[in-house]
């Protein structure tokens, strides 16, 4: 790029307080970025997202292919302002009352013993939201162990149910239409293995369901009672502020999963509230906009320096890739690029693998760092070992170093945003989540796509429906290519 870092620091001394944002729950560093400012949009995308704003907490059908509007925004709020929030909060009391009976030990399984055992099954935003939060907020968590099942091989759900009681576990099948086919099977096979265990009888007592088709769930099995449902304006992987997020509530108790919500509706009212450009969300999406659509940057690489947050690269791949992976914008009107690839790991593990690429590569990457300036429970050496790691990354990215020897010169000039959390808590975790839910609107917005739809994920679905009665060897009617073929006779060779 024409800009060079290290130029524009020393050209301006007071850089580093021009291109930071600061709230009470983080410090955003733009400043090792090629901007000259952080009003990156012209006067059409500030339009576009003031607009997608207005629409998505307006209510309107922001979710336009599907019909109807996306307002997982409700699901945070603490005080009622219209008859859907007071449903939105009644419901959130029941399975709050309901998990935190289970954080506090007091729920009975059907021989009389305590359930103190939870296994979440659920697939996609099911899953990754639970999950990510249940290990980033392990400090928090009481003495009931929460387990989380999602892939349809079988040895994932065998390795939870070779270690589990089944006189103290308890299910919860997490599927919104209750016919996801991984989620099912898993279902199924634990339901196979309590009634095995103990009796048909104790299927009440030790699954619940998180579902809006009460009538599915309860021909599986599953009481009225413990089915807990949400609304069809809430999309997988922006639901675990719903009842989806009932597993965490089990591990950290209803007032800390108060507290994670609190923390997002934080975010929500300082997206909806703060100028343009000073907005988290927007500037985050612009720098994105700025670099992958302006400059040909190929893909985002976050590296966060907490071992508490080593699933947040899964979580967010889901809701940035799956949101914004798009080909067709609003209009019906192919996109010229959308969809950036999102990927990383933990620092400092990263520094030993990847970072290599990262510093001497030839791919345009930009780097999202992620630190937390306190850690209670880790060693203060550690600790400052761990942030000046991160700092020594984000420098060396910019400034680079010449040498003699070709092999060992570093370019520099590599932009990066760093992101220094104050602590892990659940209220600081809800804050960056929902900040990361903004930022895909935003986007979505300057993309002129829909980020609430997910179509990209149903071919591959049905395919599997059609190829399953081959592969069981129940039909060979279908016309296949001699790939599919060839695999399919292998596995009924080997298999």
């Amino acid at each position: 790029m024409e800009r060079d870092l290290k130029q524009l620091f020393q050209s301006d001394p007071r850089r580093f307080s021009k291109f930071t944002l600061e709230n009470d729950f983080l410090l955003a560093d733009f400043s090792k970025n090629h901007l000259d400012t952080l009003h990156l949009l012209n006067q059409e995308e500030q339009s576009r997202i003031e607009l997608a704003r207005k629409q998505f907490f307006g209510g309107e059908n922001i979710n336009h292919t599907e019909n109807r509007a996306a307002m997982h925004f409700r699901l945070r709020r603490t005080s009622p302002m219209d008859p859907l929030d007071e449903e939105v909060i009644s419901i959130r009391d029941r399975f709050l009352e309901f998990g935190d009976q289970i954080f506090q030990q007091k729920i009975l399984g059907f021989s009389g013993k305590t359930i103190d055992t939870v296994v979440n099954i659920g697939i996609g935003g099911s899953d990754l939201g639970p999950k990510f939060l249940y290990d980033a907020l392990r400090d928090f968590r009481g003495h009931s162990k929460v387990h989380f099942v999602s892939n349809v091989d079988g040895l994932a759900i065998h390795d939870v149910l070779s270690e589990a009681n089944p006189e103290t576990t308890l299910f919860i099948v997490c599927s919104k239409t209750f016919t996801t086919q991984e989620t099912l099977q898993n279902a199924q096979t634990a339901k196979n293995w309590l009634v095995n265990s103990l009796s048909k009888d104790a299927v009440s007592s030790h699954f619940v369901a998180v579902s809006t088709q009460v009538d599915l769930a309860k021909e599986f099995g599953i009481n009225e009672s413990r089915i807990f449902g949400f609304w069809d304006w809430v999309g997988g992987r922006y639901s675990l502020w719903s009842a989806v997020g009932l597993s965490l509530v089990c591990a950290i108790g209803a007032t800390q999963f108060r507290e994670l919500l609190e923390g997002a509706e934080c975010a929500d009212h300082a997206f909806e509230n703060d100028p343009i450009h000073q907005n988290l969300p927007v500037i985050l999406a612009a720098v994105d906009h700025f670099y992958f659509q302006k400059n040909g940057f190929n893909s985002k690489v976050v590296a966060a320096y907490a071992h508490r947050l080593s699933m947040l690269v899964p979580f967010l791949q889901q809701l940035v890739m799956e949101s914004n992976g798009k080909g067709i914008d609003v209009s019906g009107n192919s996109v010229n690029r959308s969809g950036v690839v999102w990927w990383g790991a933990p620092g400092t593990d990263a520094q030993h693998s990847f970072f290599q690429l990262l510093h001497q590569g030839t791919e345009k990457l930009h780097v999202e760092f992620i630190g937390v300036t306190l850690q209670p429970k880790s060693d203060n050496d550690h600790q400052i070992k761990l942030l000046s790691n991160l700092f020594a990354q984000s420098r060396a990215l910019m400034i680079g170093e010449k040498s003699s020897f070709p092999e060992k010169e570093f370019s520099g000039n590599r932009p990066s945003t760093t992101l220094l959390l104050k602590n892990i808590t659940p209220k600081s975790m809800g804050f960056l989540v929902a900040t990361y839910e903004h930022r895909v609107l935003c986007e979505a917005a300057l993309l002129n796509i829909n980020p609430f739809d997910q179509f990209g994920v149903e071919l591959g679905k049905k395919l599997c429906n059609e190829l399953l009665p081959v592969i069981k060897k129940e039909s060979n009617s279908m016309e296949l290519d001699s790939s599919t073929e060839g695999l399919i006779q292998y596995v009924h060779r080997h298999g």
